[in-house]
């Protein structure tokens, strides 16, 4: 179905033997349900919404200035792809393959949203929410498959990227000037940057967690591997827990460690080297809350707390050595 000097709006657009294609060259495309057998493909000139979107063996495809999706079913990928406008998914976007949400200048909007990566493809099952022009936001991020089609869930804005519940059997990324995680829980990493801050409200990570920004903060977190909290210019926070099976390291360079009511635990389990707990600030002051380290052999850790000001630790238990130094201690 094309209109090629206007708009096309139409509450149903189905191909039952291949795919529904819906284009509007000088317009804006508006469709009910856009349903084909193998694919699903609206685009347009200055805008495309579906409510709803089926392609059984294909991919589902929505190309415009400004694509609204509100609720997607694909044996192959969902790609909605904004140029100038905005990129909105408000329902359910579920692919057998991936799941990509782009926008050029315009911000995603999918923050009552749920992506899903079923895996089915032949490689990588990932979801991707990019804008290289303004802020990214979806409710919840997941991908499920597994062998070859493991697949990353990332989040990569501009302004703000923040992320409500993210479940991948690979790894969750998010990269943007401000980067939020609400709950997380990933195979292998957990690797949240921010140039302005960085925190994760809960995650748990199979291999390394890592938190880092000029500032950085974490609520709770567990990891395999490493959990590291770094901040440049601002404040690295930890209010809960933070256990890694190897190193758990909450540093700051100008700003402080503000972990007083938090518990660091090193645990040795699945280390090859010593599990440490490190604590410290090269600019200013430190507080923890209580520091272990549980490794034995080549696994057994120090503890150290170390300060430019004053340092503050409520209890520690070290299986190597026990370091705290500071101006004021």
């Amino acid at each position: 179905l094309k209109a090629t000097t206007g708009s096309v709006t139409v509450s149903e657009v189905t191909a039952n033997g291949g795919a529904a294609t819906v284009t509007a060259p000088a317009g804006s495309v508006t469709v009910g349900a856009l349903s084909g057998s193998t694919n699903a493909v609206a685009t347009a000139s200055t805008g495309v919404t579906v409510t709803t979107a089926t392609a059984t063996s294909g991919d589902i495809k929505l190309t415009a200035p400004a694509v609204s999706l509100g609720a997607g079913d694909a044996g192959g990928d969902i790609l909605l792809a904004s140029t100038t406008g905005g990129a909105t998914v408000t329902g359910h976007a579920t692919a057998g393959d991936d799941v990509e949400i782009t926008a050029t200048t315009g911000a995603v909007n999918a923050g009552g949203a749920t992506l899903t990566s079923n895996g089915g493809g032949a490689d990588d099952g990932h979801v991707l929410a990019s804008s290289t022009g303004g802020a990214v936001t979806v409710g919840t991020a997941t991908t499920k498959g597994t062998g070859a089609a493991k697949g990353d869930v990332t989040l990569s804005a501009a302004t703000t990227a923040a992320l409500g519940a993210g479940s991948s059997t690979r790894d969750i990324k998010l990269t943007a000037p401000t980067a939020t995680l609400t709950a997380g829980t990933a195979i292998r990493d957990i690797l949240v940057s921010g140039v302005t801050s960085a925190s994760v409200t809960s995650g748990s990570a199979g291999r390394d967690l890592k938190v880092s920004g000029a500032a950085a903060s974490l609520g709770g977190g567990d990891a395999g591997g490493d959990l590291l909290v770094t901040a440049t210019t601002g404040a690295a926070t930890v209010t809960g827990h933070a256990t890694a099976g190897n190193d758990v390291e909450i540093t700051a360079t100008t700003g402080a460690v503000a972990a007083g009511g938090a518990s660091l635990t090193a645990t040795g389990v699945g280390a090859s080297d010593d599990a440490h707990v490190l604590a410290r600030s090269s600019g200013s002051s430190v507080d923890v809350g209580s520091a272990v380290t549980q490794g034995t052999g080549a696994a057994a850790g120090d503890v150290t707390i170390s300060a430019a000001t004053t340092a503050s630790l409520g209890s520690a238990n070290s299986t190597r050595d026990f370091s705290f130094s500071a101006q004021t201690a």
